[in-house]
């Protein structure tokens, strides 16, 4: 199980960075986020139905890695947009609050699947996966916390502190 987790860590943290050569759009972030949405969404189906099975907990920590891929190419790309105008900042705020939202509930979800992971044997995996993604999904939080206007700012930050507890109660379940 230690080689799975060291396995898990070095491919979280191989996950190569795009880097876009223009500045991005407003519509641009929003898609990202979209993105970033859709695989957690797939993550809490997964999370929903996991009976602590080997091939259901590999599939759960791939979709951790496609989900950590993402979120990277997100926060390079909001990192590039520069300050969005007041509508657009509003926007991005909503969406952002709202992926914060489905993340809080996903890991409440995984959290409750605790007992399972574990009997399973496959909690070095899925901890390596969350000390991986935790920061990285704060990084995501703090580039939109830098690309949207000042007004907006506090709904971002409630978002990522909410993520960054609901993370930490994970981390320290698994």
């Amino acid at each position: 199980m230690k080689f799975a987790a060291s396995l898990v860590v070095a491919l979280l943290s191989g996950v190569a960075l795009a880097s876009p050569f223009a500045k991005r759009t407003a519509t641009g972030v929003i898609n990202d986020i979209s993105t970033v949405a859709a695989d957690f969404d797939t993550i809490g189906q997964n999370i929903q139905t996991f009976t602590g099975t080997v091939a259901q907990g590999l599939a759960l920590v791939a979709e951790l890695v496609k989900v950590d891929a993402d979120i990277k190419t997100a926060t390079s790309e909001a990192k590039s947009t520069g300050t969005l105008d007041t509508g657009d900042s509003e926007t991005i705020a909503s969406d952002a609050t709202i992926l914060g939202v489905q993340i809080v509930g996903i890991l409440t979800d995984l959290d409750a699947k605790n007992a399972t992971v574990k009997s399973a044997g496959q909690n070095a995996e899925f901890e390596a996966a969350l000390k991986t993604l935790q920061p990285d999904a704060d990084a995501l939080f703090a580039a939109l916390q830098t690309t949207i206007a000042a007004p907006s700012t506090e709904f971002i930050t409630s978002a990522r502190a909410s993520v960054a507890s609901a993370f930490a109660t994970a981390i320290a379940l698994f």
